[in-house]
């Protein structure tokens, strides 16, 4: 580090109003900084582990100040979540200080960079991952049919055949194209990386994908199911700092999620589960195909809550059915705070409630987490 920085310090405080600030001293050995107007950024960079990763950086907040000789600090409010640093299987978050020190006589000095350590909240060892949050969906798609409305049947029927015709075109492409010359195909090329009908697969592949997931959030309309009172933002605005969630908290399961079945539901389960979720990107393919790749990979995921019922009726809503509640101590205990240095890089926090039925497409419904106190994770 060649900045005039000879250390630097962090705290992460919140306010009475519950904004978080980060709080940073640092020294300056070069008293020729006096009295210049800086800018101090607090970025967060999330490294991914991969052979061809895409990084990023972001920027949690920044400030102005007047440096005095010596001894500084700032305080700079944050626009995120509460920072610290985190080394993962996919991914690794590294926090520092960005300082803008202006001109130095006729020359702008370049901003300096200043490594920071805010270490991560002790949690114990802990594996569980896809199994839990993404768990095997067995179905019989007659049956599920049959739980449809009669316009939702046809739709989903139509989008059966459609997505079937446009992929046996697509697959015909790739075998014409394939042993066709050069100047006689008619959509893939054989100098891009990969011979046509490989191409023809991936794009069949891409194209089952986009819409089976259409077809699945069709066939899940046998039934509601939606998010519970106690997590919306009806009640965080009514109920302000008391409407948190904290380690203390124990919650419905029909304030954390509800809905009713058209049909009548034999052997359903309903769960929450939880998970941290390292988020980042990589680089796949080459030439024409070299696409960007983001992941979301679940780590030291749980189970809040888990019930079997062997018969709801249909039209009966479903928190008459689930009454217990569920204690989230063991969430705060187990799981790291969100730490995200953009939308799509660094840890997220994720919970969801699952309903498993053997014959009907699984209901996922993601959980918003707005309402954690960050504070009770470390």
């Amino acid at each position: 580090m060649n900045a005039p920085v000879k250390s630097a310090a962090i705290e992460i405080l919140r306010s009475e109003k519950g904004a978080l600030a980060a709080h940073i001293q640092f020294e300056l050995v070069d008293s020729n900084y006096e009295g210049v107007t800086a800018t101090a950024k607090l970025e967060l960079k999330t490294v991914v582990n991969d052979g061809r990763p895409v990084h990023d950086t972001g920027t949690l907040g920044m400030t102005t100040f007047k440096v005095l000789s010596g001894a500084n600090q700032v305080k700079i409010p944050l626009m995120g979540h509460f920072p610290y640093e985190y080394v993962g299987e996919q991914i690794r978050n590294d926090l520092y200080l960005q300082l803008d020190l202006g001109k130095r006589g006729l020359f702008r000095k370049k901003p300096e960079r200043v490594d920071l350590v805010i270490k991560p909240p002790e949690k114990p060892v802990a594996s569980g991952g896809e199994d839990i949050v993404e768990p095997d969906d067995e179905f019989s798609l007659v049956r599920n049919l049959r739980a449809l409305s009669g316009s939702d049947r046809i739709i989903t029927i139509g989008l059966l055949l459609v997505a079937g015709i446009i992929i046996g075109i697509n697959t015909l492409i790739g075998v014409h194209d394939q042993f066709s010359p050069e100047y006689q195909t008619i959509l893939y090329s054989h100098h891009d990386d990969g011979l046509p009908l490989g191409q023809a697969g991936g794009v069949d592949a891409l194209i089952a994908t986009g819409m089976w997931w259409a077809i699945r959030k069709r066939l899940r309309r046998y039934m509601e199911f939606h998010v519970g009172p106690r997590l919306t933002g009806v009640w965080r605005r009514l109920r302000g700092e008391s409407g948190r969630i904290t380690k203390t908290t124990s919650i419905q399961v029909g304030d954390v999620v509800r809905g009713r079945s058209r049909v009548a539901l034999e052997q359903a389960t309903l769960r929450i589960v939880a998970c941290n979720m390292e988020c980042g990107q990589y680089v796949r393919g080459s030439g024409s195909n070299q696409r960007t790749v983001s992941f979301s990979t679940p780590v030291r995921s749980m189970i809040l809550y888990e019930k079997t019922i062997p018969a709801i009726p249909a039209g009966t809503p479903l928190h008459t059915c689930f009454e217990e509640s569920i204690e989230l101590a063991p969430l705060f205990a187990r799981l790291y705070p969100p730490c995200m240095a953009s939308e799509t890089h660094g840890l997220k926090l994720y919970w969801e409630a699952q309903l498993i039925h053997p014959d009907f497409v699984d209901q996922e419904l993601v959980l918003p987490t707005t309402f954690f106190a960050v504070e009770d994770f470390f």
